[in-house]
């Protein structure tokens, strides 16, 4: 299953690129990969295992856009190359600071 999830990242990376050149809503774009995530997990864990692979692509899917769009925008939200840079750095410090500070304060509050 985990193969099948990878497998589905290329698909999923070249459809979406293809969608946004043609001027595709972002905002229906990410509604779309957050509900095939969804139906992804409702399937694997409530559904047929006999399914399984199909859970799994819907996911690998649902994941690699969600995860395409956030690059994509940094560059489709600014203007310079610089801009871009800046932006890019200031989400990724922020993001990576709360990676690591957030278990060291969910186990310090239980």
């Amino acid at each position: 299953m985990g193969s099948v999830f990878q497998f589905m990242a290329p698909v999923s990376i070249l459809s979406l690129t293809w969608l946004v050149n043609r001027g595709r809503p972002i905002q229906a774009l990410a509604v779309f990969a957050a509900v095939l995530n969804v139906v992804g997990i409702l399937g694997v864990s409530y559904l047929s295992t006999d399914l399984a692979w199909l859970w799994s692509g819907m996911m690998g899917m649902g994941c690699s856009a969600i995860f395409t769009l956030s690059m994509m925008l940094f560059s489709m939200r600014t203007y310079t190359t610089n801009q871009a840079s800046e932006l890019s750095g200031m989400a990724q410090a922020v993001g990576y600071v709360i990676a690591f500070f957030w278990p060291i304060g969910y186990r310090l509050a239980a």
